[in-house]
């Protein structure tokens, strides 16, 4: 299992298969390569057994590049 500390914080995190391969699939495969990179955690409810429980979803942040764009959107 993959396990990540948080800047800041005193107790790590390790990933289950789903957080981890959203992790790879935005810094790569190679772990070290996450080193200082920035993840968003969330809250959410997951299905455990026959339990909804409360969980978290590890993603990367979104970044919206809108260099180039005009101000007005028309619609």
């Amino acid at each position: 299992k993959v396990v990540i500390s948080l800047t800041g914080k005193d107790k790590a995190v390790v990933l289950n298969k789903t957080n981890g391969l959203r992790l790879a699939g935005s810094f790569g495969q190679e772990t070290d390569g996450w080193i200082g990179k920035k993840v968003l955690i969330t809250a959410s409810l997951k299905s455990f057994g026959n339990d909804i429980v409360p969980g978290i979803d590890v993603s990367a942040p979104l970044v919206v590049d809108t260099a180039g764009e005009e101000e007005d959107i028309p619609f």
